[in-house]
């Protein structure tokens, strides 16, 4: 993940196949550089060649990366959706989320070549459906749900020119709405609203921020999608019981 935050941003090729490098004095990294977490603790935050400084970027994506992974896991494990597809499933989603939420806070951007191969992958399963249950809300559900974030996130591109929020984040609530169906995507939308207005607040309060500064939306709309991935039909379960 760091390799395609990296290189992505940078427009080098070889996100695949190439090789690992100190991006200070570029010598190819071995294996026992590139343990997560392990490594930059070892090497005590410093190239191994050229006793630069590590960033800190590259354990805080290695430790939110492990978290999130252990988090979807056993949201999935005990429950009816547990199998190895439906974990691998949710990893890709964990993986996607927290790519585009770190490029996000880095870039004030979403990639495309990120968030369109997960829509592509959410519709395959939304579509499979019809056919069988599978690994994703059922079609009608999916669709309402892309149609609520369409409508509320597109609108607020439209109205403020793209000032409040950009196309990046539409995406992501297209995203959302397929994996999540229509009633956990609201909770996805309400969770990331009210994280989003908290961190906000603490920003303007702490780092000086104003009303009309630009804080990236894309982290809150993952937020809320992981929250409601994973614990979301609990929320909803409880909220419900709670009005009734």
């Amino acid at each position: 993940m760091n390799v395609v935050l990296y290189r992505l941003h940078n427009k080098e090729k070889g996100i695949v196949w190439g090789r690992s490098f100190c991006p200070h004095c570029k010598h190819p990294l071995g294996a026992l550089d590139l343990i997560p977490l392990f490594s930059f603790l070892f090497l005590k935050g410093k190239c191994r060649y050229c006793s630069k400084n590590i960033s800190w970027q590259y354990p805080i994506v290695e430790s939110v990366t492990g978290m999130v992974f252990v988090y979807l896991f056993w949201s999935v494990f005990g429950s009816p959706l547990f199998s190895p597809g439906q974990i691998i499933v949710y990893l890709l989603y964990g993986f996607i989320l927290v790519s585009i939420s770190f490029y996000d806070v880095y870039h004030y951007e979403i990639p495309d070549v990120l968030i369109i191969p997960g829509i592509m992958l959410a519709a395959v399963l939304s579509v499979g459906t019809l056919i069988t249950p599978f690994f994703a809300p059922p079609f009608v559900d999916a669709l309402l749900g892309v149609l609520i974030t369409v409508v509320f996130l597109g609108g607020q591109v439209w109205l403020s020119q793209e000032q409040w929020m950009g196309m990046g984040d539409v995406l992501i609530g297209i995203f959302m709405g397929l994996i999540l169906g229509w009633k956990l995507t609201l909770v996805a939308l309400f969770f990331a609203y009210i994280i989003g207005a908290v961190i906000g607040v603490l920003l303007m309060v702490f780092k000086g921020k104003k009303g009309n500064s630009h804080i990236p939306f894309g982290p809150f709309l993952s937020l809320g999608t992981l929250i409601a991935l994973g614990v979301g039909h609990n929320i909803l379960s409880w909220y419900l019981s709670f009005l009734s």
